[in-house]
């Protein structure tokens, strides 16, 4: 029953720490600067980035969602064909499964689930700001708990190395993911696939995802191309594609 609290929560924490692992970037080459200013530039940076990749997941879904008469003729085919070859009588249909009260009883959760979203999303970015806000009082709290500014230098020299330690293991990730998703965009662009951009973004998330996150894209991005083109050559392209760039990236630059 916590779920609501603290996964804003923690989608706070690692922004925060993408905003420290910037605001150490940014510092070596900008170093005279406040660092008020290269915080509240890295957080800056960090939330368009962020709103552009909603304001484009958002377009991708709508436009997903303008193809779905297309979809659902494709998918009734390839259900056909299959259904054809297995030697069945009756072939199911989208149709018929459509029309069935499990999709009735599916609309009260998804919508439950979206308003959850934006629910989450106002509490992540409260605390956020909260956290950002009163990162200047951590220093005095801890010196009030050790006693003594001995102990407090020493609390403060641990929290700052296991800081280091999760930022830079977050950029790897991110970096890594950025790497994955710029080579997947690269070939599903060339394939043909429609909205590249979104499913680039779509993979860079999911790269979050300790390996079964490439994995789930790739699946998604090649039901996706069965959809769109009448062969299947695109679908497998694309996920093979999606596959060797993960690969590649997880073994010659991640270790």
């Amino acid at each position: 029953f916590l779920r609501t609290i603290l996964v804003p929560f923690f989608v706070a924490l690692f922004l925060v720490t993408l905003i420290d692992g910037l605001v150490r970037a940014l510092g070596h080459r900008w170093s005279a600067g406040p660092r008020w200013v290269l915080i509240a530039g890295a957080g800056g940076i960090i939330i368009v980035l962020l709103a552009v990749c909603a304001v484009t997941l958002g377009y991708g879904a709508s436009r997903l969602a303008a193809y779905a008469p297309d979809i659902v003729d494709r998918v009734d085919s390839l259900i056909g064909a299959l259904s054809q070859s297995a030697g069945l009588a009756q072939p199911l249909r989208v149709a018929d499964l459509a029309s069935s009260d499990w999709v009735v009883s599916l609309a009260t959760p998804l919508a439950s689930s979206l308003g959850d979203f934006f629910a989450g999303a106002t509490l992540t970015a409260l605390f956020l700001g909260f956290m950002l806000a009163s990162r200047g009082l951590l220093a005095r709290k801890l010196e009030i708990l050790a006693g003594s500014e001995e102990r407090t230098a020493k609390l403060l020299h641990v929290l700052d190395r296991i800081s280091r330690g999760a930022g830079d293991y977050v950029w790897v990730q991110t970096v890594a993911g950025a790497i994955i998703a710029l080579g997947s965009g690269v070939a599903l662009y060339v394939i043909g696939l429609q909205d590249p951009l979104f499913w680039t973004i779509l993979i860079f998330l999911l790269t979050y995802i300790p390996v079964l996150g490439p994995t789930i894209g790739s699946i998604a991005v090649a039901l996706f191309a069965l959809v769109q083109f009448p062969t299947y050559w695109q679908a497998i392209a694309a996920f093979a594609a999606i596959q060797v760039v993960s690969n590649l990236v997880g073994n010659l630059l991640q270790p």
